[in-house]
């Protein structure tokens, strides 16, 4: 069996040793990075999506999550309407509508031109980049996401007049097989600006956005025979610490990152399998894409290399008619995940307790649940996972015979990401806490 490395890092947030930091987080700050940055983000992936707002988040942006490509679209016509997004975020491959087709749409509306479009994207080859940059985006970043890389695209597009006036971001060479943005039209090699629109402020040295070597995980994987039994060779299953480490040392994130992965992954293999029994090739594609993208988050080297394989595999057959595919890897699929699982929970048995994102939080001796009420109602209205932790405040604050089971399944939908279900429970929760109050102050 292959060794794997599952010590959680040293490198974990420190709380505020004046308090428990609000997990609304504080006012915007002007020193933040990402400060009242206005973000769009397209992304099917409930995990992806956790990772990206959180580092977001962290960074000073304001964020709006859309599913897919359609429903990216309808939301920066209704963002429109009072302020559009500063910057889109575009997956790539996304259900319904794909990011190619959603961008194609938004460019097509004369409004919306001067919005920069990144691309959020696994696969870093040119012609990939030219699918991006013919459609319209402006630049690109590769899973797994990164909070270095991240801000330093999203900083490179803010408008001008958001720019700090130190430090401006650098633009992206545009070397073979880099990634980054798109040369601009008529300009030097190297600038960062799609045309019409001004480039970005240049540096005194160019700086890559994407290096392909940073982590093993982002770089192509080799794409073994079908046939090719699973690798012997000492490969850790995953790597805790560069997994850590490239969402900020966020310890707790990562560790709930894990759990959503064995809630929504563990039977994948099966899943996949049952798909193809039934010809439903584009099913069994979008779970092996899915696992893959998650899988680079773990620095999963093996499982990204086995999910690679059977995608390729799948990708050359008709994925909508159900052909029959050749001698799909599902076996070597298979192995790679089970071994993955396994590393996970043994990841998760070691866990220190004070990481733990399911432990309740301690009994404070006074709870304001209205202002509670309106915090978490705020937080589900941006669609933010930090929603979860307001939660689980307000079940430690409200002592309401019939509070219960409306905050059992509040917290459960947070916990799948459904933020309308969620609202749904809390607004039943305002009313039995506002009649509770009329009556106390009778």
């Amino acid at each position: 069996t292959a060794d794997f490395r599952i010590d959680l890092p040293g490198n974990a947030r420190v709380p505020d040793p004046e308090g428990q930091q609000d997990p609304a987080g504080p006012e915007p700050d002007r020193a933040a990075p990402l400060s009242r940055l206005r973000v769009l983000l397209a992304e099917d992936n409930p995990i992806n999506q956790q990772v990206a707002m959180e580092i977001l988040e962290d960074a000073g942006a304001q964020v709006e999550i859309a599913s897919n490509g359609r429903a990216a679209v309808a939301a920066l016509e209704r963002l429109a309407e009072s302020r559009p997004p500063d910057v889109i975020l575009m997956d790539i491959q996304m259900p319904e509508m794909d990011g190619i087709e959603a961008t194609r749409r938004i460019r097509s509306q004369e409004r919306f031109r001067d919005i920069p479009i990144i691309a959020l994207t696994a696969h870093a080859m040119v012609g990939d980049r030219e699918k991006c940059f013919s459609a319209g985006m402006d630049d690109y970043v590769t899973k797994p996401i990164r909070v270095d890389r991240l801000i330093e695209a999203l900083s490179r597009w803010r408008r001008p007049e958001e720019r700090k006036a130190a430090s401006p971001p650098p633009p992206v060479p545009m070397a073979e097989g880099a990634a980054g943005a798109r040369p601009s039209a008529g300009g030097p090699t190297g600038t960062c600006a799609a045309p019409d629109r001004p480039a970005p402020a240049k540096p005194a040295s160019p700086v890559p956005v994407m290096d392909p070597d940073a982590l093993v995980a982002e770089a192509p994987v080799p794409v073994m025979d079908a046939d090719a039994p699973v690798a012997a060779a000492p490969v850790p299953v995953m790597d805790a610490d560069a997994s850590v480490a490239a969402i900020g040392g966020n310890q707790r994130l990562f560790l709930k990152i894990c759990r959503d992965f064995l809630d929504n992954h563990r039977n994948g293999a099966e899943q996949i399998r049952q798909a193809l029994e039934k010809g439903d090739n584009e099913l069994a594609y979008r779970l092996a894409h899915t696992i893959k993208g998650v899988a680079g988050i773990f620095a999963a080297r093996e499982m990204t290399a086995a999910a690679e394989a059977l995608e390729r595999n799948l990708r050359g057959a008709d994925r909508r008619t159900g052909a029959p595919v050749p001698a799909p890897p599902t076996e070597r699929f298979g192995a790679a995940l089970e071994k993955l699982v396994a590393a996970i929970e043994a990841c998760l048995e070691r866990r220190p307790p004070d990481a733990d994102t399911d432990a309740p939080p301690a009994p404070a001796e006074a709870i304001d649940a209205q202002a509670l009420v309106d915090e978490l109602s705020y937080l589900l209205r941006r669609n933010s996972p930090r929603a979860l932790e307001t939660a689980r405040r307000l079940e430690a604050g409200v002592a309401h015979p019939e509070a219960p089971p409306l905050l059992a399944g509040m917290t459960e939908a947070i916990d799948r990401f459904d933020f309308r279900s969620a609202l749904a429970f809390l607004d039943q929760l305002r009313r039995l806490i506002d009649a509770s109050s009329e009556r106390e102050n009778r």
